[in-house]
């Protein structure tokens, strides 16, 4: 039971995640919602750095956000949907069963980067699809050298422990 001290009372304040001016066509159908996410997901969104999780945080954004958050019409969005499909079924976006295009905050990076390699590089789609595939090998391949000297090293550490083991033994 909780006492009668301000020190005992739990508050929930949820004024810095949702103004009351919020528009009823923001707001998502918890019906469709579930029915419109991926097989695996929940309705729940990642956390940020640092933060509480917070049932009002968005995990799916509509293309009129996204149009706003980078800068680019939506006919643009949905052009190069279509052309950088080959990186990816969701490189751009993903789609609800109903066919709707949902962003997740990954996508919006993918399309500011886009964004950076065809209008600040100024590089063709073509050769903005062949940068991006030479760091993906790039990553991996860095992924892949980092795990082979972590292994090298643990490799090393056993040997050792096992030379000195041969070496107490024999004493």
């Amino acid at each position: 039971m909780i006492g009668e001290t301000d020190d005992d009372l739990i508050v929930w304040d949820d004024s810095s995640e949702m103004s009351e001016t919020t528009n009823d066509s923001d707001v998502w159908n918890e019906t469709d919602d579930e029915a419109d996410l991926p097989e695996g997901e929940d309705a729940d969104g990642g956390l940020s750095d640092g933060e509480e999780p917070s049932v009002y945080e968005k995990k799916y954004f509509k293309i009129s956000e996204v149009e706003t958050i980078i800068g680019e019409t939506q006919s643009t969005i949905r052009f190069w949907e279509d052309q950088f499909s080959v990186l990816g079924k969701n490189f751009c976006s993903c789609r609800s069963r109903k066919g709707t295009r949902k962003f997740t905050k990954e996508n919006i990076e993918n399309l500011q980067l886009l964004k950076l390699l065809l209008r600040e590089r100024r590089l063709t789609i073509e050769g903005a699809i062949s940068e991006i595939r030479n760091e993906r090998k790039r990553n991996t391949r860095d992924r892949a050298l980092t795990l082979l000297l972590e292994t090298r090293e643990e490799l090393n550490r056993m040997i050792d422990a096992y030379n000195l083991i041969l070496h107490q033994n024999s004493d």
